[in-house]
């Protein structure tokens, strides 16, 4: 861009400058342009020094018509771009709103050139002191900020990105809970007395497989092949009940099942035909394994409903109130209905005070946590675990489960030991 003019430079009250360039004419309207004014705390000194700095600005390209926009403006167009790409998963558009929204409380109305290391602190700041924000989320909130600035930077509307000076904050790293053997065997053992249904069904697949909870769900029977006894694992359903294929090529993968899981399988086909059948429907090498009534993907979060009631049944799990107080679990008569205290089915006049619930305990995806423990402990190479649970390098499995090769350690220290014995 071509800055025409020396620039202009007025004092605006005590230590108060502004400044901006006249940029030429208009090609259309012949009228001049000039760059938006620029503030500046200081001397005259201090005025003439920003003055160069902001004439270099816009000769290397920013773009002045866009020199107004503020952060929440861009913010928006940044989501909106990443929604249009169909690419990113929905819960991390979810999540990736609520950051931006907790941004745009500080930050929205305030253009993006005016955005400094300063402000960055003081935002940062009032966001712990004052909104109470953790360690953890002001780690993703400095990380899409981030992302942020720097696509403005690519769009020349800054020329210098004010994040490359901030630090982010430290996350720590997640605890990959899993279940102890003996947990893993209580868990088997309930679900060997339950009637096999499909939510059952995709419980004991994540017990005995690993997989995830939308692989389980995206697993339809042209994916399973009984007789060589593997499941071929190349698609999972998002939280919009949309079948898509992993986020890796390692996602997609071939693993095999042992005899008891065939077993199951092919019981809770027929089962499932039979369910179908009710509805005029034939199953299908098309059809979802873990499918509802009418032969249709199960809904992952309706699903995941359903698990956290069947732990809290089971002693897997507790619901809680608001102050962390365990709620009395469900009672039901031998019909299945719910019932109070007494064994008196629930009506109008004992129905129970409505309580906003919240869930303590196995999550499913621990199930995935709980197979490579118990594998790598049990002597199972990195590679094969890695493979199994489709992650994209062994040095993610390494870092995951570093724990569960405790047990190999002592048994390591114990052979040398032997060895050095013997010597």
């Amino acid at each position: 861009m071509k800055v025409t003019s020396q620039g202009s430079i007025e004092k605006r009250g005590k230590n108060s400058y502004r400044v901006r360039f006249c940029l030429g004419t208009d090609p259309i309207s012949g009228k001049y342009r000039y760059s938006p004014w620029r503030s500046v705390k200081g001397t005259k000194t201090d005025a003439v020094r920003e003055a160069e700095s902001y004439r270099r600005e816009l000769e290397c390209g920013l773009r002045v018509d866009l020199q107004d926009m503020t952060f929440g403006q861009f913010a928006a167009l940044f989501h909106q771009d990443r929604i249009n790409t169909g690419i990113v998963e929905e819960a991390t558009l979810s999540a990736e709103r609520i950051i931006i929204n907790a941004l745009n409380q500080y930050l929205g109305d305030v253009a993006l050139v005016d955005i400094d290391v300063l402000l960055i602190k003081d935002v940062m700041a009032r966001m712990v002191s004052v909104d109470g924000k953790s360690i953890s989320r002001m780690h993703d909130i400095v990380m899409k900020l981030k992302q942020i600035m720097r696509e403005a930077v690519v769009a020349d509307i800054i020329i210098r990105d004010p994040m490359i000076k901030i630090k982010t904050p430290t996350k720590k790293k997640p605890v990959r809970k899993s279940l102890k053997q003996r947990e893993a065997i209580a868990l088997y053992t309930v679900l060997a007395a339950l009637p096999l249904d499909r939510n059952t069904v995709a419980v004991y697949l994540g017990l005995a497989t690993g997989m995830r909870r939308g692989e389980i769900l995206g697993l339809f029977w042209e994916d399973v092949d009984l007789e060589d006894k593997t499941l071929n694992i190349a698609y999972a359903i998002d939280v919009k009940k949309n079948r898509k294929a992993p986020k890796s090529d390692a996602g997609i993968r071939r693993i095999s099942i042992d005899d008891e899981t065939v077993r199951r399988l092919r019981k809770w086909q027929k089962i499932q035909a039979d369910i179908l059948l009710a509805n005029n429907i034939t199953i299908s090498p098309k059809t979802p394994v873990c499918s509802n009534a009418f032969g249709g993907v199960t809904e992952p979060s309706r699903f995941y409903n359903w698990f956290k009631d069947f732990c809290v049944d089971n002693g897997f799990g507790e619901w809680t109130d608001s102050e962390g107080n365990v709620l009395p679990k469900r009672r039901f008569n031998e019909q299945g209905f719910p019932v109070d205290e007494n064994g008196k089915p629930y009506s109008r006049s004992n129905r129970p005070k409505a309580v906003k619930k919240h869930y303590r305990g196995l999550k499913f995806h621990e199930l995935r946590h709980t197979q490579a423990t118990l594998l790598i402990a049990n002597g199972v190479d990195i590679k094969t675990v890695q493979s199994r649970l489709g992650h994209s390098r062994a040095s993610m499995t390494l870092d995951f489960y570093a724990h569960a090769q405790e047990k190999q350690d002592r048994a390591a220290t114990t052979l040398f030991s032997k060895l050095l014995k013997k010597a």
